[in-house]
């Protein structure tokens, strides 16, 4: 998130220092350019025309630099350009990926659906970067389409950020709470269901749970990336592959392979890559599904540490800061209120990626482009920084408070569960019911009633064999 405060930063103090500007003329009439600016005529336009929203993230920046530079190479190895023309196109290119120029990339998702400003802001800046002048269209662009590149760079982006920073922070997360399951595990507390009082159940349990469903929604995050991974690069405009040489999709995704360290393959059918994303959208889904997952987790966390002297009281939450300006000591639950908030966040973004692949894919292509990298991004980013607070700020300092565990322990009515293989289920729902009703403790209403010694009560009804 850093990143992007700075180059939103960098793009508006250098716009501002750019007063003087030349006039350019083309098909498309006279347009201003800043000078010392890299970017060019395309992108001066989109600035007169929209030049509104922050920049598209620098790890889309990056990715797609990663994704020129594959292809210099490629079109090198096809002929199709010079050797010394990819070399500078790769050099440039490790400098936008090392994070130089960002404040050359002002272009929002706010543009042509196809991100085809983007694509040619990208083209602009490795041009004019370059040591001797390098067409934007026939050099840097070379053997290629806003429609392949900016979708290849869409999922080539999703991969890195879920390799490499979403699925680290997730499995960090889980093998903490795995930890605080086999630390607990001794522990027998009280169980519920529907928020009522059920079975005893060990606090060890609960932590296990939890951790099976953040791995489960893990397994689901690395199943969407086999989807991501077959990319569009070489179909060009519609899929066709126009304008590109044979060999240049497999070469050039083999480059993406081996400068993205995974193993990347073309789509087979390239035309249906372009004209819609679903492997973004599942991915997207897959994210959705692990911020549903934490929030009901958070939930349960909310739960079992409210009070302290009110609520359940189960759990104590490390304190992080002052809960109210008007109620002295107070502490309230706001590392889990923050990241229940990211989630939503996350699934905000998720709707607004499923809208935009269904009614931005339209024919040939899908005219939402932008929009699902920079949400999709957001997400990844959001959802990586949300388990890495639960763990540092939350999980790891979360304690169980054992005497009011065991106070509800004491005094919870399903224990009677217990009884029922011996004396049947009427007679202990009997006893239950009695316990409720004159507030009396299970083994009193049971004594009471006569369906049980006392020799046979302390016998059967034990919480930790209950478990």
């Amino acid at each position: 998130m850093h990143l992007v405060r700075k180059q939103l930063t960098l793009c508006c103090n250098t716009m501002k220092s750019l007063k003087k500007t030349k006039i350019i003329t083309d098909g498309f009439g006279k347009v201003s350019i800043p000078e010392g600016a890299l970017f060019g005529k395309t992108t001066a336009r989109w600035m007169e025309k929209f030049g509104v929203g922050k920049p598209l993230p620098p790890a889309f920046i990056a990715t797609l630099a990663l994704i020129k530079k594959a292809c210099a190479y490629a079109n090198r190895d096809c002929g199709t350009i010079s050797k010394k023309n990819a070399e500078e196109i790769a050099r440039v290119c490790e400098q936008i990926i090392d994070g130089k120029y960002l404040e050359q990339f002002p272009v929002s998702f706010i543009q042509s659906g196809s991100g085809t400003i983007t694509n040619m802001n990208m083209n602009e800046v490795i041009g004019n970067a370059a040591k001797s002048h390098l067409h934007p269209n026939d050099v840097v662009n070379r053997s290629q389409s806003t429609n392949d590149v900016i979708p290849t760079a869409m999922q080539v982006a999703a991969v890195i950020s879920l390799t490499r920073k979403v699925l680290p922070a997730v499995k960090a997360l889980s093998l903490l709470l795995r930890k605080k399951g086999k630390e607990n595990w001794h522990i027998v507390k009280a169980g519920r269901t529907h928020l009522m009082d059920a079975v005893p159940i060990r606090l060890g349990m609960e932590f296990d749970a939890w951790a099976a469903r953040i791995e489960e929604g893990e397994e689901v995050i690395k199943q969407s990336l086999k989807a991501l991974s077959l990319l569009p690069i070489g179909g060009t405009a519609l899929g066709s592959g126009i304008n590109a040489p044979q060999d240049f999709a497999k070469k050039t995704v083999s480059y993406i392979s081996e400068l993205g360290n995974f193993p990347f393959k073309p789509a087979k059918n390239k035309a249906v890559a372009i004209s819609a994303h679903d492997a973004v959208l599942g991915a997207s889904a897959a994210l959705n599904n692990l911020a549903t997952t934490l929030i009901s987790i958070n939930t349960n966390i909310r739960w079992l540490s409210s009070g302290p002297r009110t609520g359940f009281g189960e759990l104590e939450l490390p304190a992080t800061e002052a809960g109210s300006s008007i109620m002295p000591g107070k502490v309230n639950p706001s590392i889990l209120e923050g990241a229940q908030m990211i989630c939503y966040k996350i699934m905000g973004n998720h709707q607004a990626i499923t809208l935009a692949n269904l009614h931005s894919s339209e024919l040939d292509m899908n005219t939402a482009k932008p929009l699902m990298a920079e949400l999709f991004l957001e997400s990844a980013e959001l959802l990586t920084s949300c388990c890495q607070l639960l763990n540092e700020k939350c999980i790891k300092g979360l304690k169980p408070n054992r005497q009011v565990i065991q106070k509800h322990l004491d005094n919870t009515l399903m224990s009677v569960t217990a009884l029922t293989p011996h004396i049947g289920y009427d007679k202990a729902t009997e006893i239950a019911l009695k316990a409720t009703r004159e507030n009396l403790t299970l083994r009193k209403a049971a004594l009471a009633l006569g369906y049980v010694t006392e020799k046979e009560f302390d016998q059967w009804v034990k919480p930790e064999l209950m478990v």
